[in-house]
């Protein structure tokens, strides 16, 4: 199943958003300070795809492998972080952690 990359960083910020969100992590009735940070996170394994110099890459390739499949071109983070900012911005997150 291929998950384009609005949908998986907004699901991400969807779910800390999600109702009772607030209560469950203990802000209480007041909320969260003004200076909370709301953000998301990736892993450059998972987004950057098909990176022969990962230490995974050679793992994934080999045969047999543990791995169910290689990760393939992913959706290509390492050259398109610019739109992924974009994405983090236009959904009102103030913090983006990656990896590369």
């Amino acid at each position: 199943m291929h998950v384009g990359r609005r949908t998986a960083i907004g699901a991400a910020a969807g779910l800390m958003l999600a109702p009772g969100f607030a209560k469950a992590a203990g802000s209480g009735s007041s909320g969260f300070s003004k200076n909370f940070l709301w953000g998301v996170a990736t892993s450059g394994h998972q987004t950057e795809g098909n990176n022969s110099s990962s230490d995974y890459w050679w793992m994934e390739n080999a045969n047999p492998t543990l791995f169910k499949e290689p990760s393939g071109d992913a959706v290509n983070s390492f050259l398109l972080w610019e739109h992924d900012l974009d994405i983090v911005k236009s959904l009102g997150l103030n913090t983006y952690r990656f990896s590369i």
